[in-house]
């Protein structure tokens, strides 16, 4: 139930330290009661090397309300520099909600020798037609489209959507993110540190199973 006049996608990262970063997708709509739903939304995230980023995926009205969460690990979701395939479970109060396919990878951190320099211990979502990097990714996932970049103020209001409700203001939500990342996380391996900065890719595809 809700999410009738479109959905969105966030992603949201969080260090220990509080640092914290989000990432959101286009407004989608479902095409039917059940079955697949290409959402073809990509992220790019960049961390430290040991950095124990907390991730949440969840799907949210237009009206700013999560409908559905997942709580994991970064490192749990992306192991090495090949992409795997997870399906992570959306969960409300009412239980599951939706199964979402996600495929991540981590690669070393590369850019222009005229890029700003980093600060450590920042984690950033990346728009990918701004980014060296993440525009050549794109351009390996998706040959025949052009990297997105930012919303602008143009698209913003010919899409326009009430803030989002953050994830802490939704205690339900919270309650039932842990059991369904604790089940998964029981059969992920751990990935070795590594020495320089990672960029994180994300793509999905999600399947709606609507409540009786």
């Amino acid at each position: 139930e809700g999410g009738e006049d479109g959905l969105v996608c966030h992603w949201y990262a969080t260090a220990k330290s509080g640092t914290s970063a989000h990432a959101a997708s286009n407004i989608y709509k479902l095409k039917g009661a059940k079955g697949p739903h290409p959402l073809d939304f990509c992220a790019f995230l960049v961390v430290d090397s040991t950095s124990e980023a907390e991730m949440r995926l969840t799907v949210a009205d237009l009206a700013g309300n999560h409908l559905g969460v997942f709580s994991g690990k970064l490192r749990d979701l992306a192991t090495s520099d090949q992409f795997d395939m997870r399906d992570l479970t959306l969960q409300n109060a009412k239980g599951a909600i939706a199964t979402v396919s996600v495929q991540a990878a981590a690669q070393f951190r590369w850019t222009n020798s005229s890029a700003p320099e980093r600060k450590r211990g920042s984690l950033d979502f990346l728009a990918a037609n701004e980014d060296t990097q993440a525009s050549h990714i794109w351009q390996f996932l998706y040959p025949d489209r052009p990297p997105p970049g930012k919303a602008n103020a143009k698209a913003k209001a010919a899409t326009p959507r009430t803030e989002l409700k953050t994830i802490k203001e939704d205690e339900t939500l919270s309650d039932q993110a842990s059991p369904s990342y604790k089940r998964q996380a029981a059969a992920a391996e751990e990935s070795d540190e590594e020495e320089e900065d990672e960029d994180e890719e994300e793509e999905e595809e999600e399947e709606e199973e609507e409540e009786e």
